[in-house]
């Protein structure tokens, strides 16, 4: 019995045993087939791959490869690709010099050791020897447990072609643009050198320039001249300025060639800017037969913001056009405005008509053409360069204005000029102004306007011309006489330079750039280094673009163009003398006002000293790029010169005060010239009372 138990037990573990084989055998089988289908598959995109591609081993055995391979090298099949490929698939040099199969191991080496490498290869035919160039990838992987790297190989024979082909065509091309760039450069080339050749001849008219029209202008201030004598002195600066407006036309058409021709805006009256554009053109030519007509809108705005120079020149250069071919009859202009595209902006119109020999289809299509003068041998007397239509033209462009032009031969001319302009507020001219420019009674020419000019006494300042030529210094000192200054002259570089030496401080100098030896940017790098801060202003007659932002970065304070313009003459002497001594005396005023009541304002200067020292900060940090802010940059600048105006007022800091409302209007009409040159004195000044107040 106990037999027959044991025997059944063993049945039972046996039958155990074998379904359990039985089970291990099947899965065994399914990972099999799993494996062989994922051969299968990896199979199947090997050789689907555009792409030759073959599996090494570490001792550059060719385990396997796709169908694109055997296919690339025309072998019969896969078993001869493993056995032929590394033989007889390379040159036994590459390119570079190197031997195929010793740069081969070490290439499929790296890419064991790092995981992967690429590479440019050539390869060959095997049956006939023709090179295959090759782009190579070999990337590190497993296969069956082994470290093995798989190849892929890229035929770049097409794409070499294709390359090829496109540089042909690139060369081919350059080839046939080579003549016409040839023509263009050479063209250009003209041009610079017409446009320095310009340049240096303006620059040589415009210093005995200076002599004539300065003379004049001393003369006519004093008091002691004949009728006669002061007649010919007003004709001889007359026709100075009209030989000026010719240098200045030639000066334009260098900077339009440059590509630096500027528009800056600013505030202008329109009435004295009418009144002396009509008034230049009526005495130019008060000896012809010819009804001169003005009319104005009385609604035309009465003061506006843009460049008033630009405007009068085109102004200038139509009304000189109208007087100069129309023998007999009438010439016209008119000034009206439109409302512009904004609140802020106004379009103002002007128009400009005469009876004179007008102008032909073809003669109106070349009209604003570059030297462009029309019926020579009827016009032989006619003025001028040929340059003005075409300088008109640019302006216009450069201020987002247009022109159009109406004109019928043997009858006239009509030119409309249409320019956007600034709004300052709402006053126009009114009937009043309007009557008296139409009646011609209008004082306000340029001459009286010089006559007119405020000559502040500065006998306490002393002042410093520096200028090789004679005529130069006579000027300038003869312009700076009336202020009653200490004046001292000099003709070099070097005397300025021993003059400082000496220990001698000046409230300005004036220094000449073009001078023999030494020239004035030069003199002044070296005044600068001596230590000396006090302000240097450039007298140059080189009045193209550019110059005046050359000094700036050159150790200069101010500039200005000869000829001498006494208005600018002016501006300077009152920014860099009389706004600073201003300052002085109200400082001491101040100090004498409150001195005994300081114990009642202490508080309101703590307070000060908070808004002056955020001002100094805000303004320290914007110092370096004033002349290029941004938008969100210029409004943080208005309104923190705004703040500091309001805090200086609150202490009776009134000229200071008066300061920074000149910057904050500067601000908001975008000035950056006055903001460049005026916002380090404010930051000045305010340290100097945060450093007062403090110590006090």
């Amino acid at each position: 019995m106990l037999f027959l138990i044991t025997l059944l037990v063993l049945l039972k573990k046996n039958i155990k045993i074998t379904k359990l084989y039985k089970n291990q055998i099947e899965e065994k089988k399914s990972i099999e087939k799993s494996i062989t289908a994922a051969n299968e598959r990896l199979m199947l995109m090997l050789d689907t791959s555009p792409l030759c591609t073959q599996i090494w081993d570490k001792n550059l055995n060719t385990i396997d490869c796709n169908e694109a391979g055997v296919r690339l090298y025309r072998f019969k099949n896969k078993q001869e690709y493993r056995e032929r490929f590394l033989t007889s698939c390379s040159p036994e040099f590459q390119p570079d010099g190197q031997r195929s199969d010793e740069k081969a191991v070490r290439l499929v080496n790296q890419a064991f050791e790092e995981g992967y490498c690429a590479f440019d290869w050539m390869h060959c035919m095997p049956d006939t020897g023709s090179l295959i160039p090759a782009q190579v990838t070999l990337v590190r992987g497993k296969y069956a447990d082994d470290d093995v790297v798989i190849g892929y190989t890229r035929d770049m024979r097409d794409q070499n072609k294709m390359t090829e082909d496109i540089r042909h065509r690139e060369k081919m091309l350059e080839a046939a643009l080579f003549e016409k760039h040839a023509a263009t450069l050479q063209a250009e080339q003209s041009n610079r050198a017409k446009g320095i050749f310009l340049a240096q001849m303006s620059h040589e008219i415009r210093t005995p320039m200076n002599a004539i029209l300065g003379i004049s202008e001393i003369l006519l201030q004093g008091k002691g001249l004949s009728a006669n004598a002061e007649e010919g002195f007003r004709k001889i600066y007359e026709a100075g300025s009209l030989l000026l407006n010719i240098i200045n036309d030639i000066l334009d058409f260098s900077k339009i060639e440059a590509g630096r021709l500027e528009v800056i805006p600013k505030k202008y009256n329109v009435p004295h800017f009418i009144n002396d554009t009509v008034e230049i053109n009526r005495i130019r030519y008060e000896s012809k037969p010819i009804e001169f007509n003005l009319q104005l809108d009385p609604k035309t705005p009465l003061e506006l913001i843009g460049d008033e120079l630009r405007i009068r020149q085109i102004m200038n250069n139509l009304l000189s056009n109208a007087f100069k071919y129309t023998e007999t009859g009438r010439v016209g202009l008119s000034i009206t405005s439109e409302p512009g595209k904004d609140e802020e902006s106004v379009e103002l119109i002007f128009k400009v008509s005469d009876t004179g020999q007008g102008m032909n289809k073809d003669q109106l299509n070349r009209l604003f053409h570059e030297y462009e003068r029309f019926n020579m041998e009827t016009n032989r007397g006619v003025s001028g360069t040929g340059l003005g239509m075409s300088i008109t033209k640019r302006l216009l462009e450069l201020m987002n204005g247009e022109i159009i032009v109406e004109s019928t031969v043997g009858a006239g001319t009509e030119f409309t000029i249409r320019i956007p302009q600034k709004l300052i507020n709402e006053s126009v001219c009114g009937a009043e102004v309007a009557d008296s420019l139409q009646k011609f009674n209008f004082r306000s020419t340029t001459l009286l306007k010089n006559a007119q000019i405020e000559h502040e006494y500065m006998p306490q300042n002393k002042v410093l011309i520096v200028d090789d030529v004679e005529s130069n210094l006579y000027v300038a000192k003869g312009l700076l006489q009336p202020y009653g200054l200490q004046i001292e002259t000099v003709k070099s570089g070097l005397e300025a330079i021993d003059k400082i030496k000496s220990g001698n401080d000046y409230d300005i100098i004036f220094m000449d750039h073009m001078m023999p030896i030494m020239n004035g940017i030069e003199a002044v790098k070296i005044i600068r280094d001596m230590g000396y801060v006090r302000p240097i202003a450039a007298l140059t007659a080189n009045a193209v673009s550019g110059q005046e932002e050359k000094f700036l970065a050159n150790g200069f304070d101010g500039f200005i163009a000869k000829p001498i313009d006494s208005r600018e003459m002016n501006i300077l002497l009152a920014r860099f003398i009389h706004d600073k001594e201003q300052l002085k005396i109200d400082e001491e005023k101040w100090r004498k006002k409150y001195q005994e009541k300081i114990d009642e304002i202490i508080e309101l200067r703590k307070y000060f000293i908070l808004d002056a020292e955020n001002a100094v900060s805000v303004l320290g940090k914007l110092k370096q790029k004033l002349h290029d802010l941004d938008e969100r940059e210029l409004k943080l600048y208005t309104t923190t010169v705004h703040g500091i105006k309001s805090a200086l007022a609150n202490i009776d800091e009134k000229t200071l005060s008066e300061f920074a409302k000149k910057l904050e209007k500067a601000g908001s009409s975008r000035d950056f010239s006055l903001i460049v040159n005026d916002t380090p004195v404010l930051i000045e000044e305010l340290q100097l009372m945060i450093d007062k107040f403090k110590n006090n």
